[in-house]
């Protein structure tokens, strides 16, 4: 026997040579909701309860037993099969995020047909004794194909238990148009990129091969989920009609073009993300005070010399490896000052210059990627010191630790050649483009992002941010070292790091319109449902529709997609990890800038909703109010929510000046030095200047995306 599981498409493919198939067999865990309560069910078989099949243009509902049900020939060699109420399936539609806290009665029994379809008709199908069905064939059963014929979505078993009086018209009109369509199975598919320059266009074509299951099908080439969820925002155009198949699934859509082994899909627009620049115009005057004390942060790190990272616990001294590593990675060093000297003049900006440039002399950001933690002047004095300490994170804590130098690394680094002027080494652009062939090998088709095991953190909005942020400064290096080839490559896979970033933000919309998630009808059901529980969370008291749901996209791989509010999700052990926010964490400005034209009404969500949950959330050691039993608030969380407010809200600097509050640390605190910065820019009026021949802002926002109608087969 041969299966194929493929990211390409929701169905499984099956070939043998043998004459009997046993499917869905052995022993399997359930439950069973009584209207009440769930409850396990003894550990045994599954038992399908019904199948359908078509012959001679009738269509047939029949029980399964032991004893077999000789078929008669099909139309187009399809069966559907379900459980009814020998279901073991339990399901809700109610977010389920918040461990254990939706109470029992938003359950129901689920039902999950599957479609089969047989390149040779079978003769004969039974329910035996072990569970699951026994398919017979006259001989050798050949392929099979499998599909879950509703996707993710499980219609309730009470539904598909009336099926056994007839199936719906509905249902066997999806049916049919899937038979069609699984007739022909993709099995492999390759990229080939290429990008216009005129008309600053990405245009990336999909081939595909197939497996003939059976004959007259309709070839249905894939689109990848995540890009069925960002297309329309994001204005992507096909080389044929886009269908939808109606079907779906816990990573998008399921869509495709039909008849075909290849198409193009195109994104316009990307230019202005990598070639504008931020300039000052100088049409303000920033308080005194402000530029004083920036002077005086960047004085305080030029007399100290290179610093040592920070180690930030909140949690002291029962638990003191809770909480972070900051500026580890030397990239993070380079991306802060750079973007402080910006905003400063004559002798200072000039030593800050030589300070970034010695640090980058002794730990290039493009061949280390952790600092040493005992090299430095220590951040005083919020920070852990001592070799026990240090060899304690190093042992306990490897997720804060990077493996390998990160793409994200060389925005730091492209902004830095942007601020010096300083000639790009070859060497560097070399490393930049071993980094993104790492994580190209690394990555799935159908989500844009990595397998699991392979992302950079263990956060996967952040990833997104990183990798973003990453592509725009490969871009940026290859055009200051005139290298065209890489600069259009990375052009080509910026498109798809943007349809990631889009796809993730409008992902939760995604499963409301795809009504795979209802709400509940109170407003402040969330708060209410966890009440008690020991971890806290962003907490909604307004959560009546899609523009209300905050959560981001904590895991994403082969296997899920994960929703949550901050990083305390898979936290492990309470004395490990403690949580943050996530959303804006290592956005740089020009992904602000692009969520802000495309998504802004999207983006805005997570900092309306932890603005209104923590009003003083700009304040430093303010108080923990995220989960897992910590009592600081940590820093990145303002520093991220402030650069949300400067670069997304656009918020005036009179308000900025007050979210920059005061430091953590008497030397050395970047974040605070940054707002500093980010602040006194807003004062002296900042503005893009696009490059020439940009097309025009797109639109700010975007509705909430409806499925579109399935088509079907006019004959």
């Amino acid at each position: 026997m041969k299966l194929w599981v493929s990211r390409l498409t929701p169905a499984l493919l099956i070939q043998s040579s043998a004459d009997t198939l046993r499917l869905l067999t052995g022993d399997v865990n359930g439950n069973v909701f009584d209207g009440k309560k769930v409850s396990a069910r003894p550990v045994g078989p599954s038992s399908p309860k019904y199948i359908a099949y078509a012959s001679g243009g009738n269509v047939y509902v029949q029980p399964l037993s032991t004893t077999a049900i000789s078929l008669p020939p099909l139309d187009r060699n399809w069966l559907l099969l379900w459980y009814g109420t020998n279901s073991h399936f339990v399901d809700t539609k109610k977010p389920l995020s918040y461990f254990r806290s939706i109470p029992h009665s938003e359950a129901y029994q689920a039902d999950a047909p599957l479609l089969l379809i047989f390149a040779n008709p079978p003769s004969g199908i039974r329910s035996p004794q072990a569970g699951g069905i026994e398919v017979s064939f006259g001989g050798s059963a050949g392929y099979m194909a499998l599909l879950p014929l509703f996707g993710r979505e499980h219609p309730r078993a009470t539904a598909t238990e009336a099926w056994a009086q007839g199936l719906p018209a509905e249902v066997l009109q999806r049916v049919r148009w899937w038979a069609e369509r699984l007739c022909e199975y993709p099995v492999t598919v390759s990229e080939s990129y290429a990008y216009d320059a005129s008309t600053d266009t990405v245009s990336i074509q999909e081939r595909f091969q197939f497996i003939q299951i059976c004959p007259n099908g309709v070839r249905f080439a894939p689109i990848p989920p995540i890009l069925g969820i960002a297309k329309e925002a994001l204005g992507v155009t096909f080389s044929g009609p886009v269908v939808n198949g109606d079907l779906p699934t816990a990573f998008g859509p399921v869509l495709g073009i039909e008849r075909v082994t290849q198409y193009t899909w195109r994104v316009a627009g990307l230019r202005r993300y990598t070639d504008a620049r931020r300039v000052t115009d100088n049409t303000g005057t920033p308080p005194p005070e402000l530029e004083q004390e920036l002077a005086a942060q960047v004085q305080k790190i030029l007399n100290a010399g290179h610093l040592a990272p920070w180690i930030f616990s909140d949690s002291i001294p029962r638990h003191n490896i809770r909480g972070d590593i900051y500026w580890l990675n030397p990239a993070d060093v380079i991306y802060h000052l750079t973007e402080t000297a910006d905003v400063l003049s004559g002798s200072l900006r000039a030593a800050l210059i030589d300070y970034i440039r010695s640090e980058l002399a002794q730990y290039p950001p493009d061949t280390v990627y952790n600092l040493p933690l005992d090299q430095g002047t220590p951040r005083e004095p919020f920070a852990l010191t001592g070799s026990g300490v240090y060899s304690r994170w190093q042992g306990k804590r490897a997720d804060v630790f990077l493996q390998r130098v990160p793409l994200y690394n060389f925005f730091a680094l492209s902004r830095y050649y942007e601020l010096t002027g300083d000639p790009v080494p070859a060497s560097v652009l070399q490393r930049a483009s071993a980094a993104l062939d790492a994580d190209l090998r690394e990555q799935d088709w159908a989500t844009f992002y990595w397998f699991q095991g392979f992302a950079d953190r263990r956060i996967a909005v952040i990833n997104a941010n990183r990798y973003f942020a990453g592509l725009v400064g490969f871009i940026k290096l290859a055009r200051l070292a005139q290298d065209p080839q890489r600069e259009d490559m990375g052009r080509a896979l910026l498109a798809k790091a943007a349809v990631l970033r889009l796809g993730m933000l409008q992902y939760p919309r995604y499963l409301y319109a795809a009504n795979l998630i209802e709400l509940p009808p109170e407003p402040d059901w969330q708060p209410k449902y966890t009440a008690g529980k020991w971890r806290g969370h962003l907490f909604n008291y307004q959560w009546t529709g899609p523009y209300d749901d905050a959560r981001q996209v904590i895991s994403m791989n082969q296997f899920e997609v994960t929703l949550y509010d901050h990083s305390g999700y898979e936290s492990g052990t309470a004395g490990r990890f403690s949580p943050y926010l996530v959303a804006y964490r290592d956005m740089v400005p020009e992904l602000f800038r692009f969520l802000g034209d495309y998504a802004r009404a999207e983006a805005e969500i997570y900092l309306n909703k932890a603005e209104a949950l923590s009003p003083q959330w700009y304040a430093a050691f303010a108080e923990g109010i995220l989960g897992a039993e910590h009592n600081l608030s940590h820093p990145i969380n303002a520093f991220q929510l402030f650069m949300a407010k400067a670069l997304l809200q656009q918020a005036p600097p009179q308000a900025l000046a007050r979210y920059v509050d005061i430091p953590w640390l008497k030397t050395g605190d970047l974040f605070y030095i940054h707002k500093l910065a980010e602040t006194i820019r807003a004062y002296r009026g900042t503005r893009w200047e696009d490059a020439a021949g940009t097309p025009p802002v797109p639109p700010t926002s975007t509705p909430v995306p409806t499925p579109t109608p399935v088509v079907t087969p006019t004959s």
